[in-house]
């Protein structure tokens, strides 16, 4: 009749319920903003770590293809200086490739990772500084809801209630 809640621990369940809910209870707007910069943070991650993979690729594929045009040159110039030595000529060698730039846009997408870590790190603060604006009475808030939703979802799980019959007005205990 649970589904999944029924394989997870009872413990394990409340601790996952209870816990959000009364950090939610504490400061809505601020829990609200780091869910907000949390999200963001993992969409910039996730996005820059494949451009920025994109650009590994073209990077490592500009100096594999530079490795070996400097093979050739290598070769041309190894072959050239022993012709300048045995014919006493004076034909110059040929300038090496230089290896390639490290593109700007990686640092480019560090800056933007690092800049949404950082909005993160600013919105955890601003919600710890809420909390403490209003305390005790956020701590209260929290305490009643997380006390709450535990009991409500041990109710649950330990199937003295279904989840169907969990509506507020509605709460029948079997």
């Amino acid at each position: 009749m649970l589904g999944w809640l029924g394989y997870i621990p009872i413990a394990l369940l409340i601790l996952t319920i209870a816990m959000p809910v009364s950090f939610l209870a504490m400061n809505p707007n601020g829990f609200m903003m780091v869910l907000a910069e949390g999200g963001k943070f993992i969409m910039v991650s996730v996005r820059n770590v494949i451009l920025g993979g994109f650009q590994m690729v073209k990077y490592a594929a500009d100096a594999f293809w530079r490795w070996i045009g400097n093979i050739f040159i290598g070769g041309l110039n190894l072959i050239t200086a022993n012709l300048n030595s045995y014919l006493g000529m004076n034909v110059p060698l040929l300038d090496y490739i230089p290896a390639a730039e490290k593109p700007a846009a990686i640092d480019t997408l560090m800056n933007e990772i690092t800049q949404a870590a950082s909005d993160v790190k600013q919105a955890t603060s601003d919600y710890v500084q809420g909390v403490q604006e209003n305390a005790p009475q956020s701590y209260v808030q929290g305490a009643a809801a997380g006390v709450g939703s535990a009991a409500l979802t041990n109710l649950i799980a330990q199937k003295k209630i279904h989840p169907s019959a969990a509506k507020l007005k509605n709460i029948k205990l079997r």
